[in-house]
């Protein structure tokens, strides 16, 4: 079952990148998204719980970040979980950009 649920997640990304919300419904209701604890983004929180959280936590980071870009690097087999890891890019909105 563990990787179906990786395929979910790669297509689910994919369409994501691509700007389709078709895969959206492939979510399972009791999904988890836990942000990098790391993170010092403001707003974020601890847990997203289910699809909605999953687009809530999609809609603060684009909100706070232009041209907002996750890279997946691996995508792991966790048993019954799958664990993304990403590189997240963007500047800052309102951020400036200055020559050194």
């Amino acid at each position: 079952m563990s990787q179906e649920n990786v395929e979910i997640m790669r297509r689910y990304y994919e369409a994501w990148l691509r700007g389709d919300p078709s895969e959206r419904g492939t979510l399972d209701p009791e999904i988890e998204l836990h942000p990098d604890p790391e993170n010092e983004w403001v707003g974020l929180n601890d847990v997203y719980r289910g699809p909605e959280g999953v687009r809530d936590y999609i809609r603060t980071v684009e909100e706070a970040v232009e041209d907002y870009h996750p890279e997946v690097e691996r995508l792991i087999d966790a048993g019954e979980k799958v664990v993304t890891l990403a590189i997240e890019s963007g500047r800052g909105r309102g951020s400036v950009r200055t020559k050194a």
